[in-house]
């Protein structure tokens, strides 16, 4: 596989990472693979004080980047990683990407929600549940006027947003939405049904600025009003309204796409005992409820819901009221020739 450019540069930084001075430096250290902004550093500093290992991340800003460097580096130089449960499928489907995590080097699994154990077949002998949350439409309520109460509000949009939307670069997310306002399952492989997706996505173009994923800090382009609206997840919502009251965020009716991230080990990893005990550190349920305020997402760690705030729990922005979890989805691997369906036809739109 011919790699991107940004590839490449990652690929140059992983080799950066895993050629440390000094062996002793080498041994105490754990490269973390993730989004940006999805691990609180307070959690890394403790995790260093416990055992003498200094987590360092490297960022990725879509799954499709972070499955690109996976499958040509097979994670050298990665030691553990986060991503979607879907994601998580696809590489132990491949093999020799994940590595198994032994249960007696993660006794806190006895805290993680036995559903996600149940529903997640194979993943959670590779990987470890971590949050969960919905995709939605992240807007500023004081500038757009029309309620945002249907997927119609972000494809269907007031002339208002011309070029002040942002849509995710992920053919499956962006498509996902798109979908599901024309009332189809986000796991379709109808030719006909991936077809009008596709023009709603691309009767949408005008008022869409660009295909990324948007900033979460202060600089936000929805903090200073550069941008109105944009697809995202609801965690994001919860970091963007911490800088701005203005901020919303809304789950339309007709139902969304449900995501789960987990976190697992390299089989590449040539510090997987650290790994596991990071794993199993993050689990601790006090932690684990830490780390689901801290990031404004639901835990699947069961037992952290009694040290998390009622404000927190009784959010509906991250615990969704059941009549939208009923109308909802996660995505499934879909057959080759669908999946190339969907992205030519995001890219045709996109670039």
């Amino acid at each position: 596989m011919q790699l991107t450019p940004i590839i490449k540069i990652l690929s140059i930084c992983l080799c950066l990472v895993i050629l440390p001075i000094k062996a002793a430096e080498f041994e105490k250290k754990l490269v973390l693979y993730n989004w940006e902004e999805y691990m609180p550093e307070s959690v890394l500093a403790a995790f260093y004080k416990e055992s003498g290992y200094k987590v360092e991340q490297i960022y990725y800003e879509t799954d499709e980047l972070k499955d690109e460097l996976v499958y040509s580096t097979k994670g050298k130089g990665i030691d553990l990683i986060i991503g979607s449960r879907l994601s998580f499928n696809q590489y132990i489907q491949a093999s020799g990407i994940l590595a198994k995590i032994p249960d007696d080097k993660f006794p806190n699994k006895s805290h993680i929600d036995p559903l996600w154990i149940q529903n997640s077949g194979k993943v959670t002998e590779y990987s470890a549940p971590f949050l969960w949350g919905t995709l939605g439409i992240i807007y500023r309520k004081d500038l757009v006027t029309s309620p945002v109460t249907s997927w119609k509000a972000l494809f269907e949009p007031e002339d208002s947003l011309k070029s002040k939307i942002i849509m995710l670069n992920d053919a499956r997310d962006s498509m996902s939405a798109a979908l599901l306002m024309l009332n189809y399952s986000i796991n379709t492989t109808s030719p006909k049904e991936i077809t009008e997706a596709s023009k709603v996505l691309r009767k949408q173009r005008p008022y869409v600025r660009a295909y990324r994923y948007i900033s979460l800090d202060e600089h936000s382009e929805l903090i200073d009003g550069s941008i109105h609206m944009t697809l995202g997840y609801n965690g994001d919502a919860m970091i963007l309204k911490e800088s701005s009251d203005s901020i919303a965020y809304a789950v339309p009716s007709e139902g969304t796409q449900l995501w789960a991230d987990f976190i697992g080990v390299m089989e590449a990893s040539t510090n997987k005992e650290a790994a596991f005990a990071f794993i199993n550190f993050i689990n601790q349920p006090e932690r684990a409820a830490f780390i689901s305020e801290e990031l404004g997402s639901a835990s699947t760690n069961k037992s952290a819901e009694k040290f998390m705030s009622d404000e927190h729990t009784q959010n509906s922005l991250i615990y969704p009221p059941r009549e939208i979890l009923e109308k909802s989805e996660f995505l499934h691997t879909l057959p080759p020739r669908a999946q190339s369906m969907y992205n030519t036809t995001f890219l045709n739109i996109s670039r």
